[in-house]
């Protein structure tokens, strides 16, 4: 997929970004500007960011399983082999358990997680998905315009939102019969605190990238563990310009931290505090790197 915008140094906004920004100044610094860190080598920065863990590894397998399958449909409409499909699925699991280190055995939680520990909630919810309304809808109804549809845009979803460059890339949108379907995959269990943000993003993202009013933009979270579930919500054009303002306000707040906005330099460390509170460190990658 060819950019849609050159590049430019200076930050994003993303429902991500932004949260790692209010849990802890100190993990934000270390996930976006730990080259600028002057006593901690940069690859044990890099070597910590990197590390995952079995939820999201599980979430790994499951969103690229259901885009591969997704890809296929774009591409033929033979029927699906499901007994291959999960073969491939638990090759895959192999492979990321394979090449990625674990949270929770690098912080002595666990001696050890292989596929077994991650493959089976990823399998069923896969098998969850395939038995679900879903998917007997997406290869029905929606299928004739599959060439049509955005599947994990390879550019992180990038856009404009009133100016303001911004990252929300959706995980399925289906433009038809006049409306935009977003659906937003997850396999972990329903969250009510997170989610409907997010899919507010997408809608604000979707309406500005297309030209569609709210009324016209169906997003959903679809949960597909510990049995599929959709979680569906509309919005107004007011819900719409509310959030513009609110991705304004938060890229500011995290601009305040810059140097140098333009270039996206940040200030020194010492203006990105840990947490006091401590209710970050539990699920922080760097809590070694703050004594926690």
């Amino acid at each position: 997929m060819a950019r849609k915008y050159e590049f430019t140094p200076i930050l994003g906004w993303s429902i991500s970004r932004y949260d790692t920004f209010s849990r802890c100044r100190r993990m934000y610094y270390y996930n976006y500007y730990a080259k600028y860190d002057t006593d901690v080598p940069a690859k044990r920065i890099e070597r910590l960011k990197g590390l995952t863990g079995v939820g999201l590894e599980t979430g790994h397998v499951f969103h690229d399983m259901v885009a591969e399958l997704l890809r296929r449909f774009q591409k033929t409409d033979s029927s699906l082999d499901r007994s291959r499909f999960f073969q491939f699925a638990r090759r895959l699991t192999e492979e990321y358990c394979a090449r990625k280190e674990f949270v929770e055995v690098y912080y002595g939680d666990r001696e050890s997680i292989g596929p077994d520990d991650v493959f089976p909630r990823a399998r069923e919810a896969l098998e969850n998905f395939l038995a679900s309304d879903r998917y007997r809808w997406i290869t029905g109804e929606a299928i004739g315009c599959c060439a049509d549809w955005i599947i994990e845009p390879d550019d992180f979803g990038e856009t404009r939102i009133d100016g303001v460059k911004a990252y929300c890339r959706m995980d399925f949108l289906i433009p038809l019969g006049g409306q935009l379907h977003i659906l937003d995959w997850k396999a972990g269990r329903p969250r009510e605190d997170k989610y409907p943000r997010q899919l507010l993003a997408y809608a604000t993202a979707a309406a500005g990238d297309h030209g569609v009013s709210a009324d016209r933009i169906n997003p959903v979270t679809a949960y597909a563990w510990p049995e599929y579930e959709e979680r569906r919500l509309s919005f107004t054009e007011a819900d719409l310009e509310g959030f513009r303002r609110t991705i304004k306000h938060e890229t500011g707040e995290m601009q305040a931290l810059c140097a140098d906005v333009e270039k996206n330099i940040p200030l020194e460390k010492d203006a990105f505090p840990p947490d006091e509170s401590g209710e970050a460190c539990r699920f922080c990658n760097f809590r070694e790197l703050c004594g926690r």
